[in-house]
């Protein structure tokens, strides 16, 4: 690539415009993103250069052989010579014709598209991997996305060969934003009235207006429609604060804002004891069976019933965050693994997360898959250790199986000196997208896997269940190194960056060397302690990508619990949290799911027993066993006497002074310890709340 000569001056570029002027631009010489600014004119950078090069160095520079981009030598020597350079203005009707040609063609190439368009930012998709129902072309505000937005877009629907515009709203993600239109008709009811058939892949967008992709565009009604959408897009309600971190209005309130569709990655975060990990049951089946969770959110055990079958069916995940955590169980590891003891091999074992993401990016029914392999499993386990089959195309194969999730196979074992060693999951992939990559020993494993489908009548994955969702709860949440965990795939949980966002990122994974994105059907509920780790500590990482919901005390959920002996556990567990707050601070509170026993046992010894195991140790542990502020938390220091005070003292006056002498009490040192017989006492509780004469 040769460089663009420094002697070209601003005279020699003016010469090259005015020869444009005289002789218009070549065929083939229009710039596709910067051009040249003159007088208001637009001209091609590159054959404004290229003439120029004439008049300095007597000879045209052939355009081929140099670049024109920010940075280049071309672009020097225009801004040089004092002139502008600008962003070609896009062409609607230009953008569409090309979006209609690749989408025939199969291309899947967008770099030819133009970044933005009369100041939108342009976003195209065919499709990751393979090709894409419905491509399309979004143009996006700042602040919006395709993942969490609103915006004018093309589709193309080539079952009816039809170009549809449209108010365009975000599938996956409700969007903050919002159309201020009325009486429109969605895609959907449109295809339907036109041409018979529903298509639901973008049900919820507006019709703008719809054009035959056979025949010429008709030019002048696709400017009239795309001014029409983008002035009604200037008019559209635009929410660009995204919820983020916040705290609440009040103090210790449990009311938030009511959120018709899930995050795909949130986190639930807030004291001990405020029901976390309990409220993620509910967010997977918001997600996953919105309607079902809706029929029954009073029903905890069918709520629990349900939510263990898809844990079952692997629609949902678990999986608790600690320490040690790492990446190889996370997301992929090299594991050793013995057989039947015989041979020690070491495979590449997927973690929880690469499992999920690889289930929910599976077109088809995994769980009928799972299933018939579990049959097959079965069948070996209960064969000979040694199992023989039959003759294959003309080879031998013995395969020897333990119960393990791997099962070796043998080709000609008697002349054989090593064993192979193929995982299941490896048959699973053959069916799935018929590639050997990463299959062991793939001239053995086709017959085998030829012999497993005859015999083992699988469904049909294309035509069977498709585009669910799936949830993977991440306990503790903050407790794991999240860099070592989840290391450079934490870009890739992004809404944008997922597979059919603007801004799909594919990575190739350490271990097994293949390409991985993360699915946009796969939600991400994790769950944080705010004693553990203060919300201001929380890697920044995690608090760009995850939406953060609070969860305090929920007091209205101690009203219901009746007096005990007296006492009223609402006010007592306020009281205790307001001097949390005044003494520490409102992210180490006592949350009400510790108290919530009483609903059905609204007696003094439960209550004992709760403050006795949960609430003293969890209050030595805040204060760090300072047993005076854990007693002013408790009110002791306002209580008239040691019979009601749940830390006492543990020796008088006279006892340190036959210990340590007369000056030892002057010294302020005095060790506390618990005093058991408050814990029954009713009126001690009662004296954390209200004043005791």
């Amino acid at each position: 690539m040769s460089d663009v000569p420094s002697n070209i001056n601003r005279d020699h570029l003016l010469k090259a415009i005015k020869r444009i002027d005289n002789e218009g631009v070549e065929k083939g010489a229009h710039s596709s993103t910067y051009d040249v600014l003159f007088e208001g004119k637009r001209y091609p950078s590159k054959l404004v250069v290229s003439w120029a090069n004439e008049f300095a160095n007597g000879q045209i520079l052939d355009r081929d052989m140099f670049k024109c981009g920010l940075k280049s030598a071309c672009f020097k020597v225009i801004t040089k010579a004092g002139l502008e350079i600008v962003e070609k203005e896009s062409n609607i009707i230009k953008i569409a014709e090309q979006f209609i040609e690749d989408a025939k063609s199969g291309s899947q190439k967008t770099k030819h598209y133009p970044k933005t368009y009369k100041g939108l930012k342009v976003k195209v998709s065919f499709g990751q991997g393979g090709l894409a129902k419905v491509p399309w072309v979004a143009f996006l505000k700042e602040g919006e996305e395709v993942q969490r937005g609103i915006y004018p877009v093309l589709h193309i629907y080539k079952d009816f060969n039809c170009l549809v515009l449209s108010y365009g709203i975000s599938r996956n993600n409700p969007p903050l934003s919002s159309w201020d239109i009325s009486d429109k008709q969605t895609i959907s009811d449109y295809l339907k009235e036109t041409y018979g058939a529903p298509d639901n892949t973008y049900s919820e967008s507006f019709i703008c207006g719809a054009y035959e992709i056979d025949k010429p565009l008709d030019s002048e009604k696709l400017d009239n429609d795309i001014e029409r959408i983008l002035k009604d897009y200037e008019n559209a309600k635009f929410a660009f604060n995204k919820i983020g971190i916040a705290e609440p209005s009040s103090q210790y309130t449990n009311e938030r804002e009511e959120i018709t569709m899930p995050y795909l990655n949130q986190i639930l975060y807030g004291p001990p004891g405020t029901g976390k990990t309990y409220s993620t049951i509910n967010k997977a089946l918001e997600v996953i069976e919105p309607e079902f969770l809706a029929t029954n959110k009073s029903e905890r055990n069918i709520l629990k019933e349900r939510f263990d079958s898809l844990v079952k069916a692997n629609r949902i995940g678990f999986v608790t965050f600690h320490q040690s955590f790492s990446y190889e169980d996370f997301v992929e590891g090299i594991k050793a693994s013995s057989g039947n003891g015989k041979h020690v091999s070491y495979d590449v074992e997927d973690g929880i997360f690469k499992r999920m993401c690889d289930d929910a990016s599976f077109k088809g029914s995994l769980s009928k898959f799972n299933s018939i392999l579990s049959d097959f499993k079965s069948e070996l386990q209960n064969a000979t250790n040694f199992l023989s089959l039959k003759t294959i195309k003309g080879k031998s194969f013995k395969v020897d199986y333990d119960g393990g999730d791997t099962f070796k196979i043998y080709q000609n074992a008697a002349q054989s000196d090593k064993p192979s060693y193929t995982p299941v999951k490896g048959l699973e992939q053959l069916y799935r997208t018929g590639k050997k990559d990463g299959i062991y020993n793939p001239s053995y494993i086709t017959p085998i896997f030829n012999y497993f489908k005859q015999n083992y009548k699988f469904p049909d994955f294309e035509k069977d269940e498709s585009d669910k969702d799936y949830v993977l709860i991440i306990d503790e949440i903050n407790r794991g190194n999240i860099a070592n965990i989840f290391g450079e795939l934490i870009t890739l949980i992004e809404p944008s960056k997922r597979v059919g966002g603007g801004e799909t990122i594919t990575v190739k994974l350490p271990y097994s060397k293949k390409p991985f994105s993360v699915p946009s059907n796969l939600y991400l509920v994790g769950t944080m302690n705010t004693a553990d780790k203060s919300l201001a500590q929380v890697d920044i990482a995690l608090r760009r990508r995850f939406q953060f919901i609070e969860m305090m005390t929920n007091y209205d959920e101690l009203e219901k619990i009746q007096e005990v002996n007296g006492i009223n556990i609402r006010q007592l567990v306020e009281t205790i949290n307001k001097r949390i707050e005044l003494l520490y601070d409102r992210e180490h509170t006592i949350g009400h799911s510790f108290f919530l026993p009483l609903k059905d046992e609204p007696t003094i010894e439960r209550l004992s027993s709760v403050f006795e195991l949960q609430i003293l140790p969890l209050l030595e542990e805040y204060f760090f066993e300072d047993w005076e502020r854990v007693g002013q938390v408790l009110g002791d220091h306002l209580k008239p006497n040691n019979d009601l005070r749940f830390i006492i003292e543990k020796f008088t006056s006279s006892d340190m002074s036959k210990l340590m002498g007369d000056e030892w009490e002057l010294a302020g040192i005095q060790p506390y310890v618990r005093n058991d017989s408050a814990l029954n006492n009713p009126q001690a509780y009662i004296g954390i709340y209200e004043l005791i004469s």
